[in-house]
């Protein structure tokens, strides 16, 4: 994806202080125990261990990466509001999940209203760096590319159960198809089902093992997501019949161009903590005449997704 960046902890501080004033120009002050807010003293904690030693990092292995994609997840969506400015002012009407429950979208969590909100924020974010007329609206969120006004439900997979995955995926599909959008792409979040942990495990002394370079480390991230839609396309054999066919109403689905598959982790990546991003899209069979600009468009969200990530 090219050059490694590396992170900046004591950057956290301006973060979370552009955070909170950015929350307090639509009227929004966080409670102190609220989930955003405790997120956001994870990274302040980060901070002020990196600038001058103070505060005590979480000893436990356990506890500590879980810390750590907590505050990291929080950071990747204030870079990704940072470098959205001409989003802001959408953004600001939606913004108000940051105030509710958990909206990390960096590790495992139940089923919320304000996370599956975060990522329709993040995908509003990721779109509008190389879409135009970006906007909130059925199916999620709305867009114009090559002179198209796209739709993009936005989901958040939570369910281990493949069936029940397709499931959540085949509502996008019907979404997008019931929409005023003239095509577009059902967007998916896995990072709930992705193993965090392959990419921030111990060694067998015990120390945090570290890729030695950002390409193997991306490549295994890469894998992750064909995996997923492996273990789809094997016991649910339908389907990819199923994103091209409406077999209640016996049509062909005329909208979805593709499924794109999203996730980010956090990986050690030459002893730098480093914000993994991957989108791999699943073209529609269907939309083949329209192939080139098919896998354009996932091409230029994976590279969009990935220049968020960082300050």
């Amino acid at each position: 994806m090219g050059m490694l960046r590396k992170t900046d902890f004591n950057g956290f501080h301006q973060d979370i202080e552009w955070f909170k004033t950015f929350l307090k120009s639509a009227g929004i002050t966080l409670q102190r125990n609220c989930p955003t807010a405790k997120s956001l003293e994870v990274l302040k904690t980060f901070a002020d261990y990196s600038s001058n030693g103070r505060g005590t990092l979480e000893i436990d292995d356990r506890k500590f990466r879980e810390q750590a994609r907590r505050g990291f997840g929080i950071a990747s969506q204030i870079w990704a509001l940072q470098k959205s400015s001409g989003l802001q002012r959408a953004v600001r009407k939606h913004i108000k999940v940051y105030r509710g429950s958990e909206v990390n979208l960096l590790s495992s969590e139940v089923s919320r209203k304000d996370r599956n909100e975060a990522w329709e924020i993040l995908v509003g974010c990721c779109l509008s760096r190389f879409c135009s007329n970006v906007r909130f609206a059925e199916p999620d969120v709305l867009a114009t590319s090559s002179g198209l006004d796209l739709g993009f439900p936005c989901k958040v997979i939570y369910s281990a159960r493949p069936d029940t995955q397709v499931s959540r995926i085949i509502d996008g599909v019907k979404q997008l198809e019931t929409s005023s959008a003239a095509a577009g792409y059902v967007l998916v979040n896995l990072s709930n089902v992705i193993n965090h942990d392959l990419f921030f495990l111990l060694n067998p002394n015990g120390d945090y093992f570290s890729y030695p370079s950002l390409d193997e480390a991306e490549s295994l991230f890469h894998n992750q997501l064909i995996a997923f839609h492996r273990a789809l396309e094997a016991p649910v054999l339908e389907y990819n019949k199923r994103i091209t066919f409406d077999k209640n109403a016996n049509t062909r689905r005329r909208k979805t161009l593709g499924i794109l598959y999203y996730a980010q982790t956090l990986a050690l990546v030459n002893q730098q903590a480093v914000l993994l991003s991957n989108a791999l899209l699943h073209p529609n069979a269907d939309a083949a005449v329209r192939s080139e600009y098919v896998l354009e468009f996932g091409s230029k969200f994976n590279l969009a997704a990935y220049e968020m990530m960082h300050r």
